[in-house]
């Protein structure tokens, strides 16, 4: 790695202490205050205030289409906007409720991720990874269930 490479992932490094004790602080407050924190990595008010409405969707159950839509859909839109409409879009009408409430907290907290380094990109990618981690979890869970193997097992595969 080259020396700009070093300090990045170590600046990212120091982030996930403060991200984390962030994200677990920030939970209790609601779902409008993490999104407004996010305006540290560029979320707009707009973006937050739309996240809002998609996410308050996604708790009641229904339709998270045309809000989702929207989003992707409007000039100005941050990435992080896009990205998380796009992932509870893509899974909320597929999966149940729990399901789909917790890649959108996975994605939302998992944006925390940018918080450190005060990039879009950081928080773009920690938002992929924290829906992605937050939705494998309960399906290799199940499998290992199914397959009646014990996480131990599970680690010495292949």
């Amino acid at each position: 790695m080259s020396d700009t490479e070093d300090k990045r992932a170590e600046a990212a490094l120091e982030g996930v202490t403060f991200a984390f004790r962030q994200s677990i602080e920030d939970s209790m407050r609601g779902l409008r205050y993490p999104l407004r924190r996010l305006s540290i990595v560029g979320l707009t008010e707009r973006d937050a205030k739309e996240l809002t409405e998609l996410g308050q969707i996604v708790i009641q159950e229904g339709d998270v289409g045309e809000v989702a839509e929207r989003i992707r859909a409007r000039p100005g839109a941050s990435p992080l906007a896009v990205t998380i409409a796009s992932l509870v879009e893509g899974f909320a009408n597929r999966q149940d409720a729990k399901e789909a409430r917790e890649l959108m907290l996975g994605a939302l907290f998992g944006a925390y991720a940018g918080l450190g380094t005060r990039q879009m990109m950081d928080a773009v990618l920690g938002a992929i990874g924290g829906a992605l981690a937050v939705t494998t979890y309960p399906v290799v869970q199940e499998r290992l269930k199914e397959r009646s193997l014990s996480w131990r097992e599970w680690s010495e595969l292949g």
